[in-house]
């Protein structure tokens, strides 16, 4: 399991050189596409293909604001 995690920390390190990643939001969606592209090289039936593009999903959806109280003890609990 070790020449595993060694792999993937090469691999991570490869990746971070070629590509300029500004935020966790592009890490996240290079490695959705990276799953599927693996999944398919597995699984030539395995369909990942949407209606929908990424940007199109990210400009739809609204997000949700939670607000959260802290009590002395540093429990967290939602408000209305």
């Amino acid at each position: 399991m070790s020449d595993l995690s060694n792999n993937i920390q090469n691999i991570a390190e490869i990746l971070s050189d070629m590509y300029d990643f500004n935020n966790q939001h592009e890490i996240i969606i290079f490695l959705d596409l990276l799953k599927y592209d693996l999944i398919n090289l597995l699984d030539q039936d395995y369909s990942t293909s949407s209606d929908i593009s990424s940007e199109e999903f990210n400009e739809k959806t609204e997000k949700e604001e939670i607000n959260v109280l802290v009590d002395k003890d540093g429990f967290y609990s939602l408000t209305d």
